[in-house]
């Protein structure tokens, strides 16, 4: 058994589709008409357990709703929806009509936040090839507005729409195609049945893990299930990555990364994986502005950049790691303001804001909280915020930006990634409740603290900005001539 499932209408299109979903061992929940008479035949045609004649709570508990109807019957059953629970239906019920949904059918239907598929015209056709079904389902033509309503439900869930001339030669192919896309639905629903992994590449300690670790907690509690936080550091991020980018794609291994997730792609000649095309995101957390530091002796970002430009030998700068997102961020800084530094490598961020501390090097970009304890003793001067605006924690430095220096800014984020085949609904599942536990005031002020701000975003918007972040790193690689190690 697959799943519970309520199938509403027993019309010949409602039939189809019920015998197909019998065949491949769905359990069908309730057969809903306009009649108990008719809920009872379709109830002996498909083999569905109950009959019902009206709508109730208990069909509601289905893991999917699918309707079925003539058009005729869609305004009343729609509103029938409606007082029963908007809520309880958005994004979760399919009406699937034989007939074209008129505007008055259509303004119902959305009142009750369902989703349209439509098969109109239904009229008989010879000669049609049909299309390989797997992967696929058929939004048949028909009325336009129901089309691209029937289009967005379908990327919604991760399958893909084909439009092909419809007729009633196609109606068991047509159910066979949604019955896979229920498949998926169902497992959303069920999702997760077992502990989730969140895999984080920093090592125990510091922000990035704490943040991390206290969403798993969140996430735990939203889930219904334990949340297991993993350290894999290693490689800019890439052991991490690749055991995540290897899992199954069930939803049950999580990748948490910083903006390396985007530029090891442009820094690495080889990975063991594809970050693009083998995981997809899932939402993105929270950005975290880089500052520039410096030692005692430059009181501005003015006095640096001159210092730089006039020096015979070059300024010293410390990264935590040639080829990471800090690196890049140096280099971004040194090319805006037209000045040198030779980068130093370190381990970690300790070592090299001791060496700054101690005036053995000139310069140091980082997250805040790296050098916010110094900078307050005194030991260490903050002289730029690498973001489009200035941090709450330090509201009297400037952002490079408003020091002068265009194009000088960088974007240093957190955001969650699963494989690349995980099914879309449980890739959505995810990225709503990580949206709703970044609303939760215990970690948006650790966040704060860290001088971080959270923002969220769908799915397809955090994946088109992980596409754009890509493209701007690698311009930067590409504009300091760096080779890919």
């Amino acid at each position: 058994m697959r799943g519970a499932l309520a199938i509403i209408g027993a019309g010949r299109v409602g039939r189809a589709l019920g015998r197909r979903l019998h065949e491949l061992d769905w359990k069908i929940g309730a057969v809903i008409t306009r009649s108990e008479a008719s809920a009872r035949r379709a109830v002996r045609f498909i083999g569905a357990g109950k009959a019902r004649a009206t709508l109730s709570r208990e069909v509601l508990a289905s893991r999917l709703i699918l309707i079925s109807t003539p058009d005729d019957a869609i305004v009343k059953i729609a509103e029938e929806l409606a007082r029963i629970g908007a809520e309880e239906l958005r994004g979760k019920v399919v009406l699937h009509t034989s007939g074209a949904l008129n505007s008055g059918a259509l303004k119902a239907v959305r009142d009750c936040g369902a989703c349209v598929a439509s098969m109109h015209p239904l009229q008989s056709f010879s000669g049609v090839a049909i299309p390989p079904l797997e992967g696929k389902v058929f939004a048949i033509e028909g009325d336009p507005v129901a089309i691209r309503l029937a289009r967005q439900i379908v990327r919604a869930l991760g399958g893909q729409p084909v439009q092909i001339a419809g007729g009633s030669k196609v109606l068991y192919h047509a159910a066979a195609a949604f019955a896979a896309l229920f498949a998926t639905a169902a497992l959303a629903q069920s999702y997760p049945d077992r502990p989730v992994h969140l895999l984080v590449p920093f090592p125990p300690g510091g922000g990035a893990n704490f943040v991390a670790r206290v969403l798993a907690q969140l996430l735990s509690v939203r889930l219904g299930q334990s949340v297991v936080v993993e350290n894999r550091p290693g490689n800019n991020g890439n052991v991490a990555g690749e055991l995540v980018a290897r899992a199954a794609p069930d939803g049950y291994t999580i990748l948490v990364n910083s903006t390396s997730y985007v530029v090891v792609a442009s820094t690495y000649a080889k990975l063991p994986y594809d970050p693009y095309e083998d995981m997809v995101g899932i939402a993105l957390l929270a950005h975290f502005p880089f500052v520039v530091a410096t030692s005692r002796t430059y009181k501005n970002l003015a006095d640096l950049v001159a210092a730089g430009r006039l020096q015979p030998s070059p300024l010293t700068s410390a990264s935590l790691g040639i080829g990471s997102s800090g690196h890049l961020a140096i280099e971004r800084l040194l090319h805006a303001a037209k000045f040198q530094a030779t980068v130093v490598p370190f381990r970690g961020a300790p070592e090299a804001v001791a060496e700054l501390a101690a005036g053995r090097l000139d310069m140091y970009v980082g997250v805040l909280p790296n050098v916010l304890e110094l900078a307050k003793a005194g030991e260490i001067n903050l002289v730029g915020v690498m973001s489009p605006k200035r941090s709450a924690l330090i509201p009297d430095v400037p952002t490079t930006i408003e020091a002068g220096y265009p194009d000088s800014d960088y974007n240093f984020w957190m955001g969650s990634y699963l494989p690349a085949k995980t099914p879309r609904p449980i890739v959505e599942r995810l990225n709503a409740e990580v949206a709703k536990a970044l609303q939760d005031e215990g970690l948006k002020t650790k966040i704060r603290q860290l001088a971080g701000e959270v923002e969220t975003m769908s799915v397809d918007q955090f994946n088109t900005f992980i596409v754009k972040e890509r493209a701007i790193n690698a311009e930067i690689v590409k504009l300091i001539g760096y080779q890919p190690r």
